[in-house]
């Protein structure tokens, strides 16, 4: 039976977008390691690893970093020894939650907190934290949520595995020091989704893809780059596309089948965080490749605009860039096709 697929809760989603998008300067991303799964159960927390992120004129610039053992005051089990590769002995001599929590209270303030299925690292944290009467209040960002809502074509989205969508690299998976790192660069590439200013993916000019993003390059199709010195009208068919080519090098109307015409003027590539797109720019609306499920070939495709099919689109963009397949368009960068006083 396949797995199902877990939705972002749409409230969460809702406050992650008021929170990046408020005035908030500081973000502690964090995890933590424990002896079991339940608090109430009398589960201990054994290590907690944290970095800071302050935003400086919308950059997120790496900040403090903390790191500490929790000596449980019990024995860990075999299996946690092997999850997390802390010992006892690695234990024995480190200061308990009494000593390491309050120094964690100090290190985040009042930043917002980041972590991975955070209700998990939150509660473990609020629960040993109330026992010191020291209250937990902070704002906070899950980007298991996050991950949810923007990687749909995963089915599960665990650290390790999210990681590996993204080509984020783990040296030690399930010890916190790490595990906050990675959590961070996954919070970093997921962050522009959420930010309201953030260009109408939908409105992008050739002009605007190089203004916004110096990774951006853009095609202008040499199947319609035109000159004036052919005053006939030129007509190829290829199947059921027909390409008209004027001489006045401005119209380029592909009629697909029996659907209107559109005026292709550049096919091109741009990415933000962790996005990549291939975008089909046409006077009557834009297309969109998502590189990320390109495993989706047709079904990827998002169009606003345009009276054309998903299928329609696919194969013709594949055949103007003459490139063979769904895999060549995922990996088009566009400098084949760039004019050598535009090329990046």
């Amino acid at each position: 039976m396949a797995k199902r697929k877990v939705k972002a809760r749409p409230e969460e989603i809702a406050k992650i977008k008021t929170l990046i998008n408020s005035n908030n300067k500081e973000y502690v991303v964090f995890d933590i390691e424990t002896t079991g799964f339940d608090y109430r159960a009398e589960a201990k927390i054994i290590e907690i690893g944290a970095v800071k992120f302050n935003k400086v004129n919308d950059e997120y610039i790496l900040g403090d970093k903390f790191s500490r053992l929790i000596n449980p005051e019990q024995s860990l089990t075999s299996k946690i020894i092997e999850l997390t590769g802390i010992t006892d002995d690695m234990l024995k001599d480190q200061p308990t939650y009494h000593d390491v929590l309050p120094e964690f209270k100090e290190f985040i303030g009042d930043a917002v907190l980041v972590a991975h299925n955070a209700s998990f690292d939150v509660n473990f944290v609020s629960w040993y934290m109330n026992k010191l009467g020291i209250e937990l209040i902070n704002d906070v960002v899950d980007t298991l949520e996050m991950a949810r809502d923007i990687l749909v074509d995963m089915t599960s989205h665990k650290l390790n595995l999210v990681c590996e969508k993204l080509g984020i690299e783990q040296e030690s998976h399930h010890r916190a020091v790490d595990d906050s790192r990675v959590t961070g660069e996954i919070f970093l590439k997921l962050l522009p989704n959420y930010i309201d200013n953030q260009i109408d993916l939908f409105s992008l000019s050739s002009q605007g893809f190089n203004e916004i993003n110096h990774s951006s390059t853009v095609a202008q199709v040499n199947p319609f780059t035109l000159t004036t010195n052919n005053p006939n009208e030129f007509v190829e068919k290829k199947e059921n596309i027909k390409i008209e080519k004027k001489d006045d090098g401005l119209d380029k109307k592909i009629a697909i089948s029996s659907t209107p015409s559109i005026t292709v003027e550049s096919i091109s590539y741009w990415s933000r965080g962790s996005l990549e797109r291939i975008y089909v720019n046409a006077k009557e609306g834009v297309a969109f490749f998502d590189v990320n499920t390109k495993e989706l070939e047709a079904d990827a495709w998002k169009i606003k605009g345009m009276d054309i099919r998903n299928e329609e689109i696919h194969d013709l963009t594949i055949r103007l860039l003459e490139i063979k397949n769904t895999e060549e368009l995922a990996n088009f960068r566009g400098k084949n096709y760039l004019p050598n006083d535009l090329r990046l």
